[in-house]
C-alpha cells in the first residue's frame, strides 16, 4: 500500500469566498479569516492507495484482485483497463473532533462545506499523482454511493480489496456497519485510465448539488445500457 502523508491544501481567500458565497467585506471578512485560520489548523489531507488488477468481466460485474464488484457503469468504464487504483482519502480525525466541539453553528456549517471542497481537492491531487507516477493518460475515478448503479454498500468490497486493517493503521479510517467511513470527512474510490475523462456527475440528474463537477448528460447514460 502507498501512503501520501502530505497533500497540500490550497485555500485561496477569494476562491473560497466565492465557493461559500461569503462576501469578503465587513463582518463577513472577519468570518472568512476565522474560517481559513481554523481550516489550516484542523484539515490534514492524507491518502492511501494500491495497485490492483482486473481479472474477470461479466455483464454487470468486474473482478478486481480477489474481489467482485457489481456495477454496470464500473464494468463498462473498466472495459479496456487492466490496472486500477483503489484508494481512500481523509481529512483526519482531528477535523471531526474540532468541529464537534464548535459552538458557533454558522462557522461549523462553513467549515463543513470547506472540508468538502478540500476533500475534492485532495482527490484531484491523488489523480495527478497517479497520472504522473504511472503514466496514466486520462485518469478518472468512481466512488461507491455516487450513483445508484454503484451503491454505498459496495464500499465494503472496496475496503476488502484495500485491507480494512491496513487502512485503519495507515489513515485511521474505518467502516461502520452502515458502510459509512469514520472519520466522516473521508472518501473512497477507484481510479482508472479511460479514453474520455469520466465524472459520475455526468450520470446524476440531481440538481442544486454544491459538489457537482460536470453537467448531467442523459445521452451518455444511454451508452451504459
Amino acid at each position: 500500500m502507498n501512503i501520501l502523508e502530505t497533500i497540500p491544501l490550497s485555500l485561496d481567500p477569494q476562491e473560497i469566498a466565492k465557493k461559500l458565497r461569503l462576501s469578503p467585506r465587513g463582518h463577513r471578512q472577519e468570518m472568512l479569516d476565522q474560517l481559513l485560520l481554523k481550516a489550516r489548523e484542523v484539515i490534514r489531507p492524507r491518502a492511501a492507495y494500491r495497485v490492483a488488477y482486473v481479472f474477470e468481466k461479466g455483464e454487470d460485474t468486474v473482478k478486481i484482485g480477489p474481489i467482485t464488484f457489481k456495477s454496470r457503469i464500473l464494468r463498462v468504464n473498466l472495459d479496456q483497463a487492466g490496472k486500477v487504483f483503489p484508494y481512500v482519502v481523509t481529512l483526519g480525525e482531528e477535523f471531526d473532533r474540532e468541529t464537534r466541539a464548535l459552538n458557533d453553528m454558522l462557522l461549523k456549517y462553513y467549515l463543513e462545506e470547506l472540508a468538502n471542497y478540500a476533500l475534492g481537492q485532495a482527490q484531484e491531487f491523488l489523480l495527478a499523482h497517479l497520472a504522473q507516477t504511472y503514466a496514466l493518460g486520462k485518469p478518472s475515478r468512481m466512488n461507491p454511493g455516487s450513483l445508484p448503479d454503484w451503491p454505498l454498500e459496495q464500499q465494503r468490497n472496496l475496503f476488502a480489496l484495500l485491507g480494512p486493517e491496513r487502512i485503519k493503521e495507515a489513515l485511521g479510517v474505518s467502516l461502520t456497519s452502515s458502510f459509512l467511513m469514520v472519520p466522516v470527512k473521508s472518501v473512497s474510490g477507484i481510479v482508472f485510465q479511460a479514453e474520455k475523462n469520466f465524472k459520475s456527475c455526468q450520470l446524476c440528474p440531481r440538481g442544486n448539488c454544491l459538489g457537482r463537477r460536470a453537467a448531467y448528460d442523459k445521452k451518455l447514460l444511454s451508452t451504459y445500457e
